[in-house]
């Protein structure tokens, strides 16, 4: 995220980023169960599937239009 694109980030800098997502877990999952871990993943996922979404329709009309 701020490797600055690089492909290859330190070390530090995964097992950091690693840590963090299993804490955010840990914490959701002992504050709220698994129905506050499961209704964060849906908050995020969402957005992207809505994006995807329209990244579909537009793949499928600009192959229509090329054809």
């Amino acid at each position: 995220i701020t490797s600055g694109g690089d492909l290859d980030p330190p070390k530090v800098q995964r097992v950091f980023w690693a840590t963090m997502e299993g804490v955010i877990a840990a914490v959701l999952l002992m504050g709220g169960g698994l129905l506050a871990l499961q209704t964060a993943v849906v908050a995020t996922g969402l957005p992207f599937a809505a994006v995807l979404l329209l990244l579909s329709i537009s793949l499928v009309r600009g192959m229509k239009q090329d054809a």
